[in-house]
């Protein structure tokens, strides 16, 4: 048995489980550590919860009688505690395995455990699938509900463990379609996605991302890039803010020292007592303020503006660059020979000579 700890350091709980046995009426579990150190637990159901660090054990499970007493121990059993790794997928089943209204896929791999989850992309959507996987971790096999997903449509799967970004796993010959003419040579060929599929795809994404930059990169499942994209232009959105709440303080006050200036003027129009343009170099003065803190609003929205804008951009590059990558997947180079009729002649030139043409057509 091999257990995956997402703690790389410090101890940390797992979760042990075995068969239930009907007669029993509680289990003890016996663990030893590569140096000997033995630890015991009682359990009720068939499964502890214990505090282990990454490492090899053995391990054994004794069965209880109504008494509480140990009945029979089973033999040791070697279990190993490794830390979480990437998952990789080292081979794929050639075409999709359809049972009932499920869809499966075989492959094999490693670092595939309990806590690997597998999700089927589709037109920018993220859809859970059930994942099993053998007791060596070596072959896993993913469900996708057919109900849940568009046949008609190309869907890649991915497979997440914690503290790891996502990984495809390689489909191949998932749509397969057959040339027409029952005289030629059976090929097989991947179905192109159409455009217009494209712009369908790209659409859920792209007006998210109008909303709210970065929205569409989470709803792919990019969350670095959305979350990178939500914190600068929420940065500046809150600058912004702050610079519109200075400006309107500034503004305020002029207003309010424009109306005093005036009041002198009007006590003293003549100039004597105050000079006619001591009044107006201060509210020049303030008026050149004003304008500056003006002008940092302004490149505040502007730097918001671009942010958007590249957001846009960018949501729109990344939703034709994967759908453009799966078209041109899908688009193979095949050729074979094709035979026209009549495909067969036989001449005859004398009773000890004969000739037979074969005629065929090289296609691609």
């Amino acid at each position: 048995m091999c257990i995956f700890a997402t703690n790389l350091g410090a101890e940390a709980y797992h979760v042990i489980k075995w068969a239930p046995i009907e007669s029993a009426f509680g289990y003890t579990i016996e663990i030893k550590d590569a140096n000997g150190k033995t630890i015991f637990e009682n359990a009720k159901e068939p499964s502890v919860r214990i505090k282990l660090s990454k490492g090899k054990y053995l391990y054994r499970v004794a069965v209880l009688n109504k008494f509480k007493k140990i009945e029979k121990w089973s033999g040791w059993n070697e279990l190993e505690i490794r830390p979480v790794a990437l998952p990789i997928v080292t081979s794929a089943t050639s075409e999709v395995q359809s049972e009932g209204n499920v869809d499966k896929i075989t492959f094999n791999g490693e670092n595939i455990y309990e806590g690997t989850k597998a999700f089927v992309i589709q037109d920018g959507k993220k859809i859970p699938a059930e994942i099993q996987t053998s007791r060596d971790g070596k072959v896993s096999v993913v469900s996708i509900n057919q109900e849940q997903v568009d046949r008609k449509k190309n869907y890649k799967v991915t497979l997440e463990n914690p503290n790891f970004d996502p990984i495809e796993v390689p489909i191949v010959g998932k749509q397969t379609a057959t040339w027409e003419d029952p005289r030629a040579e059976t090929h097989v060929s991947e179905t192109a996605k159409p455009v217009d599929d494209l712009k369908k795809n790209i659409w859920p994404m792209f007006w998210r991302q109008a909303l709210l930059p970065g929205w569409g990169h989470y709803y792919i499942g990019e969350k670095k890039t959305a979350y990178a994209y939500m914190s600068i232009f929420g940065l500046f959105a809150f600058n912004t803010l702050r610079e519109y709440r200075e400006y309107r303080l500034d503004y305020i006050d002029f207003k309010s020292n424009q109306e005093n200036w005036q009041a002198i003027r009007a006590l003293d129009p003549s100039g004597n007592q105050i000079p006619f343009f001591t009044t107006s170099i201060i509210e020049e003065i303030a008026l050149s303020k004003l304008e500056e803190r003006e002008n940092k609003v302004r490149q505040s929205i502007n730097l918001m503006g671009i942010v958007y804008l590249g957001s846009l951009l960018h949501i729109l590059y990344t939703g034709y660059s994967h759908q453009s990558k799966d078209l041109n997947q899908s688009n193979n180079f095949q050729m074979g020979f094709r035979y026209e009729e009549p495909n067969l002649h036989i001449r005859s030139q004398d009773k000890n000579q004969m000739r037979v043409d074969l005629r065929y057509t090289f296609f691609y």
